[in-house]
């Protein structure tokens, strides 16, 4: 072998010489598969369906504003009107 690949050799055969150390039944490769699997699982629908969301609730907070900003207008108005209505009165 080259020298790179007797060093990639080395490398692996270091990290799985730790491995068997820390667990020599294989439960932490399994533990470790089985945490990788849950983690696709939940980060592929985050990943789709999160920016998905988060263009909704930015939408709905936009009318939000709108329709606040018109609720807070209407009662101005209708005092105003009625202020004009009571001096026209007199």
């Amino acid at each position: 072998m080259s020298g790179p690949q007797r060093s990639a050799e080395v490398i692996r055969y270091s990290i799985l010489s730790v491995e068997y150390w820390l667990s020599p039944l294989g439960r932490l490769r399994e533990w470790f598969r089985l945490n990788s699997t849950l983690s696709m699982w939940l980060l592929i629908p985050s990943v789709l369906v999160l920016p998905l969301i988060t263009w909704i609730l930015y939408l709905v907070a936009g009318w939000a504003t709108i329709i606040a900003g018109h609720l807070l207008v209407l009662p101005l108005a209708i005092v105003v009107v009625g202020l004009l209505r009571s001096i026209a009165g007199k």
